[in-house]
């Protein structure tokens, strides 16, 4: 066969690969996401009785209804970690599902260089880079879901203290947090209002919610609760200053960003410089940057240049990165 039969022959395979990939994602999202796991914690709770812990009945309810031999795949700690993270990032995907994403990528990866003629050794680096992408972008999307959260929290605060001031419980002021504040954070709260509603106890219920969010303003604030529950004292009081501080938090963190926000550009401005100059060179007088890919020479500065502008985009990123 030629190779544009090869080339079309490989793609028509790629292509059935994704689409088998996909639906079998599809499938697993449906029967094994986070928001079916849940649910099941949720039946399997009521039907639990006597004083069983509630962590194991929490395991046996998120895997009880999962074949034995998949069951041991989804508690492997990678299956945990990937689970958390979609968790963060506020998907319903199943970890199956990034998996299987991630080996689409790295077989696409590793094929379609291999068929076009540009050789195995791009398709290896490409096999072992993309499958990096799908991890890398549920950190982004957790990041800014949690900055959403943090930029909400305070609101949620006012609203419980408003609740208790009021003479209602503290579920009560879960109940409208859930209910009146938009997401991310009313979807959060509802998940431990419905957790609190099904037995669970709230210490654990709260710390989950923590480990969902992982955001420091919110540990703050379960620690209080926890310790306001044990030792007693004015909650509405406590949650009021604790609301005060992460406002003054937030417009300390604002001013910080604002100054330095000149650092930032101009290492962005720094690290994009050499390529876009690099890519006018080669579209004006191509034969003039030639020698940087044609020679050994040039591709060892090239690799030089390239690892000592990574180490400057990190020194940078370090400097102008300030937590309050």
């Amino acid at each position: 066969m030629d190779r544009v039969t090869v080339v079309a022959v490989t793609l028509l395979a790629f292509v059935a690969v994704v689409a088998l990939v996909f639906g079998v994602g599809q499938l697993a999202t449906i029967r094994f996401g986070h928001r079916a796991r849940q649910l099941q914690r949720q039946i399997a709770i009521t039907r639990e009785e006597g004083e069983v812990r509630i962590e194991r009945r929490l395991a046996r309810g998120a895997t009880s209804e999962v074949p034995v031999l998949l069951r041991h795949v989804l508690d492997a700690p990678l299956m945990r970690r990937l689970d958390l993270m979609l968790v963060r990032a506020g998907s319903s995907r199943s970890p199956l599902e990034i998996i299987a994403l991630m080996l689409m990528l790295s077989l696409g990866g590793f094929l379609l260089p291999a068929a076009t003629g540009l050789g195995a050794l791009l398709g290896l680096a490409l096999a072992l880079a993309l499958p990096a992408i799908p991890p890398l972008w549920l950190l982004r999307v957790a990041h800014r879901r949690r900055a959403r959260f943090e930029s909400q929290f305070p609101d949620a605060l006012d609203f419980i203290c408003r609740a208790l001031r009021a003479g209602h419980g503290f579920m009560a002021g879960l109940g409208m947090v859930s209910t009146e504040l938009p997401d991310p954070v009313a979807s959060e709260f509802r998940t431990t209002f419905e957790e609190i509603n099904f037995g669970a106890p709230v210490n654990e219920a709260l710390a989950r919610l923590a480990a969902r969010v992982d955001s420091p303003d919110l540990e703050f604030f379960v620690v209080a609760v926890v310790i306001q529950r044990e030792t007693g004292g004015n909650l509405a009081e406590l949650l009021g200053g604790l609301s005060s501080t992460v406002r003054e938090r937030m417009k300390l963190a604002g001013k910080v960003r604002a100054l330095s926000a000149e650092g930032r550009l101009s290492g962005i401005l720094m690290t994009a410089l050499p390529f876009a100059l690099a890519g006018i060179l080669t579209t004006v007088n191509p034969v003039y940057m030639s020698a940087l890919w044609s020679s050994p020479m040039g591709r060892h500065i090239v690799g030089v240049v390239l690892l000592m502008m990574l180490l400057g985009s990190i020194w940078i990123q370090f400097t102008v990165r300030i937590r309050v």
